[in-house]
């Protein structure tokens, strides 16, 4: 994944309309301003006869790459069953976390007694100060690609991402089953 991409072209270079169709949609895409880009046999074609060209890549970092705002998510925490879960995390890095109380679990229509706590967000990790709500004060958060892992080894999943819990398996077809113990007079 890369940040920048950069192409310099010739002032002398005549564009035909397709390729300035393809700038405009890159652009676009991309979220680049005022850049010009050519098909790939346009440009090189007329590179030789008009002058140089520079290509600039620029990797991300790992830490650049993650988005804050991918804790923004109504979440499923299975210790608190049917108990709301919400995390925003503002541009600034603070992190808003609010829910309903459980003791353990909220009834089916939730819980109307609400906590909020904020905390702050640092790349893919959540400090967040859980004492108000009845829980530790130094907790630490995760991103684990489908939730956030905390500290305390539970784990909030994105809302309708729980895994749904293992059916019990079926005795199998070759046990053999117990007799019934004859009965005795």
């Amino acid at each position: 994944y890369y940040d920048t991409f950069v192409v310099l072209v010739p002032a002398t270079m005549k564009l035909p309309s397709t390729a300035k169709i393809f700038l405009v949609a890159f652009s676009m895409l991309e979220g680049v301003t005022g850049l010009l880009a050519v098909n790939r046999r346009t440009f090189w074609k007329n590179l030789g006869a008009a002058g140089a060209a520079a290509v600039t890549f620029a990797p991300r970092s790992a830490e650049a790459a993650f988005d804050p705002y991918t804790f923004n998510h109504q979440y499923d925490d299975p210790k608190h069953p049917n108990c709301k879960r919400i995390v925003v995390v503002k541009k600034d890095g603070v992190a808003m976390v609010s829910g309903t109380v459980g003791k353990p679990a909220c009834p089916e229509d939730g819980d109307p007694e609400v906590w909020r706590l904020t905390g702050e967000a640092e790349g893919e990790a959540l400090a967040i100060d859980f004492s108000e709500a009845g829980g530790p004060e130094d907790m630490k958060g995760k991103w684990d690609g489908d939730g956030i892992q905390w500290s305390d080894g539970n784990k909030w999943y994105i809302k309708g991402m729980l895994p749904k819990p293992k059916e019990p398996e079926a005795p199998d077809a070759e046990t053999p089953k117990s007799e019934a113990a004859p009965i005795s007079s």
